[in-house]
């Protein structure tokens, strides 16, 4: 048998890196090619997120009576952060699959799609970041040098985002069903992850069962590494280490599977 933790999977990932002005490129071009000839491009999608925000404060803020401090950028970042989590996991379902052509035809390595994903993705993201300032505002939220932390945050959640897009891209390129069952996953997450709700609005003790399973939600870490740092300067230092771990653990299941499966991927295609 051969050694499937070989440096396959290492020597795709470095070959990606040489290639980065080329995948900022086609990113970029990825980009150019959704928005063609709309006027005011990916700006929709902040406007969507920003709908969605506040309506969700209304309806839970006002209606409900959710007394949390700051109540609406708790909501917004939390929402703004999901969204660019989701996007990037359900867009990765297809990553490989939309760019079968050049995977038959040409030989590159596999992790330049995956760069290519995150990349676009990213810089969808940092759209929605424009309406941070009117956000905080509005929501009158103290913003201090620790507030810049959330930058290690996204950090974190973009190398975490990395491994996790290439296994859903070669599971999905083998098993089609994979990006509908993750979004029906997603959805439920969604609604147990604290997002529009927190603990102190819903009066949980702490060290009760929520907050114990909660704790170990990968989304809810990923969420409050960006945005604790901003909402109440502090930064959660068990959702970081949390994250590290998650990290060098896909890290090895992905050079696993990327081993194993790698070659399969255009017959799969």
């Amino acid at each position: 048998m051969n050694n499937i933790f070989s440096n396959e999977a290492i020597a795709d990932f470095f070959q990606s890196i040489l290639r980065i002005n080329s995948i900022f490129y086609l990113a970029i071009n990825d980009l150019q090619e959704r928005y063609r000839r709309t006027i005011i491009g990916p700006m929709w999608l902040s406007i969507s997120s920003l709908v969605l925000i506040t309506t969700l404060y209304f309806i839970f803020g006002r209606f409900f009576k959710v007394s949390t401090e700051n109540y609406y950028s708790y909501i917004a970042i939390g929402i703004l952060s999901w969204n660019y989590i989701t996007i990037s996991l359900i867009d990765a379902c297809s990553i490989f699959i939309n760019a079968n052509g050049i995977i038959k035809q040409i030989k590159i390595p596999l992790f330049t799609h995956v760069f290519r994903s995150i990349l676009k993705n990213f810089f969808i993201f940092l759209h929605s970041l424009i309406l941070f300032p009117l956000i905080i505002y509005f929501d009158k939220v103290n913003i201090t040098v620790i507030s810049s932390l959330s930058i290690i945050g996204i950090f974190m959640v973009m190398l975490n985002l990395t491994w996790m897009s290439m296994l859903l891209a070669i599971f999905s390129a083998r098993f089609r069903d994979i990006p509908l069952f993750l979004q029906n996953f997603l959805f439920i997450f969604f609604y147990v992850t604290p997002l529009i709700w927190s603990f102190e609005a819903l009066k949980v003790s702490e060290g009760s069962s929520l907050i114990l399973l909660t704790k170990f939600n990968p989304f809810y870490n990923m969420v409050v590494v960006i945005r604790d740092p901003i909402l109440f300067s502090t930064t959660n230092i068990f959702s970081l280490l949390y994250l590290l771990f998650m990290f060098i653990f896909g890290v090895i299941m992905t050079i696993y599977f990327f081993n194993r499966y790698s070659k399969r991927v255009p017959y799969w295609l």
